[in-house]
């Protein structure tokens, strides 16, 4: 299954919901080790972003679409609309199931119980 991001909703507040998500943001959830002198990356939902329209061709194979997460500690459990779905932990990747449409919450959560979380239109 391909999938394209067709276009990005704006958020609530009137900007696009990327602008929220880069530069500071990307600080702010970061965790100091124990000794203050690396900081790990923060656990965040690289694809797809947040409140993207996807238009999702269906290739007959029963493939879904690719999921990317970045940062926090493995294993990761990813979750849509709070159900976990199949997928291997140890991974940075999972496939959403093929027969998934319409609006969805997508989450990850890592080793140290950090989350993230995007909301999605399938089409």
């Amino acid at each position: 299954m391909r999938a394209t991001v067709v276009r990005q909703l704006p958020d609530r507040s009137g900007g696009w919901a990327t602008s929220d998500r880069a530069g500071a943001g990307l600080l702010a959830n970061c965790s100091a080790s124990v000794d203050g002198a690396y900081l790990e990356p923060a656990l965040q939902i690289a694809f797809p972003p947040d409140r993207a329209e996807l238009d999702v061709e269906d290739a007959g194979d029963g493939s879904g679409v690719i999921v990317k997460a970045g940062g926090g500690a493995l294993p990761l459990t990813w979750l849509v609309d709070g159900v976990p779905i199949s997928s291997d932990p140890m991974r940075r990747e999972a496939e959403l199931p093929a027969a998934s449409r319409g609006f969805l919450k997508l989450s990850v959560i890592d080793a140290k119980g950090r989350a993230d979380r995007v909301t999605i239109r399938l089409k």
